[in-house]
């Protein structure tokens, strides 16, 4: 039996391991302009959306249940991409980046919490990263 090899979700800035793609995760946003698959980190079928902030930036981000970046600042629960959870900046834990979001049902988001909960979520901008198999 010949197993599929698991890939990598790296920092673009530093090539630190970011998250094991066998952790992508399926939740779309309402928000949403642009949601597709895409064959991505070894995978087939990767749920990418277009979202965009309040300033009309755009970024292309997947979702992932588990991920090595830290949470920073307070929980914010304007402007979600994702109802009924809030969100905080998630940075590279090696050299503090900007990769993407944190996003925790908003009753369960601790002000102080850096991680997210087994109901919480990342969003990582695909620009921000690169896949470990990258030639």
């Amino acid at each position: 039996i010949v197993l599929a090899s698991l890939d990598f979700l790296l920092c673009r800035e530093c090539g630190a391991d970011t998250a094991d793609s066998s952790y992508l995760y399926n939740i779309f946003s309402p928000l949403a302009l642009v949601q597709s698959n895409q064959s991505l980190f070894g995978r087939h079928s990767v749920p990418v959306q277009l979202l965009e902030n309040p300033l009309g930036i755009r970024f292309r981000v997947v979702t992932i249940s588990k991920a090595s970046c830290t949470g920073v600042d307070q929980w914010q629960s304007d402007f979600s991409w994702f109802p009924g959870y809030a969100w905080k900046f998630c940075l590279c834990t090696h050299c503090g980046h900007h990769l993407g979001w944190l996003f925790e049902p908003l009753k369960s988001a601790n002000k102080d919490q850096r991680t997210v909960s087994k109901n919480g979520f990342y969003a990582i901008i695909l620009d921000n990263v690169l896949s470990e198999s990258c030639k």
